[in-house]
């Protein structure tokens, strides 16, 4: 096998783990009902071909590309939101990571989940890492800034 060949099969496989949906759009107005919760992970080197499972309150509701984000309309109060790469092939480096808060109905939520490597060790030719990774949450006007390149993943209806 050539090396170029080798070069388009590795490229294919990278952009099989990126997130595939339309770019980002904000949700033209929040519901007064509901509170409105942005859930993004912006395009990243560091396990660009892993990803975590989302779950909310429990429930599996979506997988977190890279360069992905998702739109979920929660009812007031406090909610548990959860990444975790609990399935087989999900290539999550870093463990679950936990994030509750109380939502208010009428609002707009922006949560940044970030892996990063803790640490990287070559014995000879073979390569281990370490990650973790965080939820975050983050001002509107960042998190605007870093979704502009984003793709939808998962949006629940009203």
């Amino acid at each position: 096998m050539n090396k170029l060949t080798i070069l388009f099969v590795f490229v294919a496989f990278l952009s099989g783990c990126a997130a595939k949906g339309p770019v980002f759009e904000e949700v033209s107005a929040t519901h007064v009902n509901k509170a409105t919760v942005y859930i993004y992970r912006p395009s990243l080197m560091f396990n660009s071909a892993g990803w975590p499972e989302i779950f909310v309150d429990g429930d599996e509701l979506f997988e977190l590309r890279n360069n992905g984000y998702a739109v979920l309309f929660l009812d007031a109060g406090t909610h548990d939101i959860k990444a975790e790469g609990s399935k087989f092939l999900t290539n999550w480096y870093p463990g679950p990571v936990s994030y509750s808060a109380n939502f208010n109905a009428g609002e707009e939520y922006f949560l940044r989940i970030t892996p990063k490597l803790d640490s990287a060790m070559f014995i000879g030719t073979v390569a281990t890492m370490t990650g973790s990774a965080t939820i975050t949450p983050v001002s509107k006007q960042q998190a605007l800034t870093e979704l502009t390149d984003t793709k939808l993943v998962y949006k629940t209806d009203l």
